[in-house]
């Protein structure tokens, strides 16, 4: 399950440097949640004709990952927001009035907003 995150969250950033037919594939497979069988007759083609356009394309999406880290570098700044959120509620907790509590206040909308948009 966790891998196959891994590869829908790949597909979003890399799918557009794969061929129509790859991310068409990995789209079927992950996304509608499609049987290499049923894409197979689907596309007039063998199963393990899919299978291995699919495995090809996990391989291209994982080599662009370690060559670009763009997925990494995603979760780390979500890891960092994350932090950010968690430190504002700590100060929140704390009671501050005012000043401190409308700026912790903004802080957290900001996190947020970006925690969605990554």
């Amino acid at each position: 399950m966790a891998k196959d995150l891994e590869t829908v969250r790949l597909m979003d950033i890399y799918g557009g440097m794969l061929t129509e037919k790859q991310l068409d594939y990995l789209t079927l497979y992950y996304e509608e949640d499609l049987s290499l069988a049923e894409i197979a007759a689907n596309e007039g083609i063998t199963r393990q004709g899919v299978r291995d356009a699919i495995k090809r394309a996990e391989t291209q999406l994982a080599d662009y990952e370690d060559h670009m880290n763009l997925l990494a570098k995603q979760e780390e700044r979500e890891n960092a927001l994350r932090e950010i959120l968690g430190s504002v509620q700590t100060i929140r907790k704390m009671g501050y009035t005012g000043e401190i509590n409308t700026a912790s206040a903004k802080i957290a909308q900001i996190a947020q907003f970006l925690l969605l948009s990554a």
